[in-house]
């Protein structure tokens, strides 16, 4: 009896393998964007500290949500470390921060800060963006930290769209 049940797993096994192989590949262009959470520290008993390695594909955008409340204060900075065509920005209910395109064969980075308000609403979308467009898949690389109230929280939404 044993030996039947391994054979019909061995089986299944077999059918259920070769029957994934038929899925075909995701094309190169269709990555999402991806993050890595490098350190997440608590700074004081007050403060949280995300710092983030992120990796975007071509025309890919990363949004970066935090949730805060009327006068929390929100300090960070980011790195493009590779790559070209990068954005970021901030905003509430309206815009609060975008990147000034530098000057030809200057390094990007920045530095930003702003305090939630009540106008601004709780939520704030920090979002980092490959503008890059075209055949060639021009791939950008950015370190980003943040720094917020510990009684705030962040999120990075699932991509659903695969």
């Amino acid at each position: 009896m044993l030996k039947r049940i391994l054979v019909a797993l061995a089986l299944l096994s077999v059918l259920l393998i070769s029957g994934c192989s038929a899925i075909p590949d995701l094309p190169a262009s269709a990555t999402s964007p991806s993050y890595q959470i490098v350190r997440k520290s608590e700074v004081g008993g007050k403060w949280q500290m995300y710092q983030l390695k992120v990796e975007l594909g071509k025309g890919d955008e990363l949004p970066i949500l935090l949730k805060l409340a009327n006068g929390d204060k929100v300090d960070g900075y980011f790195d493009v470390e590779k790559g070209d065509g990068f954005d970021f920005q901030i905003a509430g209910n309206t815009q609060l921060y975008k990147l000034e395109p530098p000057a030809a064969g200057k390094k990007v980075s920045d530095r930003f800060s702003f305090t939630a308000s009540q106008s601004q609403g709780n939520m704030y979308i920090l979002t980092l963006r490959n503008t890059n467009s075209g055949e060639k898949d021009v791939r950008v690389s950015a370190f980003l930290e943040v720094v917020y109230p510990a009684s705030g929280a962040i999120f990075i939404p699932l991509d659903t769209r695969k």
